[in-house]
Parts: structure tokens; sequence; C-alpha cells
């Protein structure tokens, strides 16, 4: 997940874009089986990532009762560049750009009714938070030593799956809220793999052979965990990757 904008965000991801020059993909006629073969190496791979999802926390430790909520939206664009040359297996989106949107809610109160927090509104999005949501790897896969058209598309999840969260309350949030976030790190037992939450298997021949070269694919989790102080966290979310090969 990306981080937020508080002391818990993470840092901007910064990678050069580094490449391996491979054939070209020709298009097949529609409803042709198409076989993996080598990826692209001219233009680029264009991606639309639309997502929204909610996400609610609940716990009772310290005697106190904690409840938070979040709900994220984003539709973001970004373009990864396919003509380059290096020995490097990866590709990189760069310039990537779009809204990202989060509101939240927060609730403290101990055993004795005090409230410590109650706090609600939107949460403040960091420009650098927003620019990790709308940068993406893509991972090839490779066959008898050499890179094919099959790969990973890693990106972000709007749920904070064993990282940061996005966006964090203001002042006008209420009293004490600035800077604080309604969810917390999910602890995860099995952390995701990848560089991002979210691993996507895609194949560049497939999409060449689509009608205006074009393939979308849907994504989401409907998942809980109960962490080891008993704080219970359950989320819902769903989206769609659209990825186009332009020149």
């Amino acid at each position: 997940m990306v981080g937020g904008g508080s002391n818990r965000a993470r840092a901007a991801v910064a990678i050069a874009v580094a490449c391996t020059a491979l054939a070209f993909v020709t298009a097949a006629p529609v409803g042709a089986t198409v076989a993996s073969t080598a990826a692209p190496t001219t233009g680029s791979l264009h991606v639309v990532y639309k997502a929204e999802g909610t996400t609610e926390k609940h716990s009772n430790a310290n005697d106190e009762t904690t409840n938070g909520t979040q709900q994220v939206n984003w539709t973001v664009t970004a373009d990864i560049p396919l003509k380059s040359r290096s020995t490097v297996p990866y590709r990189y989106s760069t310039n990537g750009s779009g809204p990202v949107t989060a509101n939240g809610t927060y609730q403290v109160v101990t055993s004795t009714g005090a409230t410590l927090f109650d706090c609600s509104g939107p949460l403040e999005v960091a420009p650098t938070d927003a620019q990790d949501v709308a940068t993406f790897e893509l991972d090839f896969a490779k066959s008898g030593g050499k890179l094919t058209s099959k790969a990973t598309l890693y990106s972000d999840s709007p749920v904070p799956l064993g990282s940061g969260e996005v966006g964090a309350f203001t002042a006008s949030s209420g009293t004490g809220c600035a800077t604080e976030t309604p969810i917390g790190i999910i602890p995860l037992n099995s952390p995701p793999k990848g560089p991002k939450a979210l691993a996507t298997k895609v194949d560049l021949a497939q999409i060449a052979a689509a009608k205006n070269k074009t393939k979308t694919y849907t994504v989401g989790d409907t998942d809980s965990v109960t962490a080891s102080d008993g704080a219970t966290t359950k989320w819902n979310w769903d989206g769609t990757i659209t990825l186009t090969l332009t020149k």
C-alpha cells in the first residue's frame, strides 16, 4: 500500500527505467490463438487503474475502544516505456498521474467514557503518495534464458496491507486529529512478496492481438484479519486495470 501523508509515510519510489530489447509482437487476427512470444520493444504500455474500497477496524485494548473507517478512490494513469536496451528484465511507469482521494473516521473512547479522538472528514494525500499509486512495475517472465511476453504487473492496493496508508487527517478533522490515520498498518502473517501489494498476470502478446490492442483486468479483494491484540480489520475493494499498447 502507498504511504500516507503522516509520519507513517513511505518514501516515494525512485527507479531508473531499464528494459531489455526484445522482438516486436505482431497482432494476430481477432479470435486467433496467440502463443506467448517476445515482448514489444517499441511504444509503451498505457495503464489506467481504477479502484475504490472500504476498510474498517475495531479493537478493545488497553481499556480503550477504537473504531476506524477509511474509504479510498482513485483513477490513475501511467505509461510503461517498452523501447530501451538493458539486461534488466523490469520496466517501470514514468510520469503517472491522477486523482487519489480518501475519507475516514477515527474514534477512541476509554472504558470510563472519555473520548480521546473523534475524527472525521477527508484525508490529506501527499503528492508523493499519489504519485506512488500511479507508479507500476512490470516484471517479465523468462523461458530458456530469454524474456517472454508474459509478465506480472505490480500495483498498489487501496487497503494498507503490511505497509502504510493513503492519507491522514488534518486539524480540521477534529481536536488532536492532525496527522492521525484511521486504520493503521494491517498486520499480515505473509506480507506481499512483490514490490507492491497487487500482482496481476498479463501477456503482452494477448494485448497486441486484442481489439484496439486493449485488455481490461478485474481486480479486488474482500477479507479480514485479527491481530494478536484482538483488533479486527476487514476490507472490501474492487477495480479494473486497463492496458493498451501504444506507439
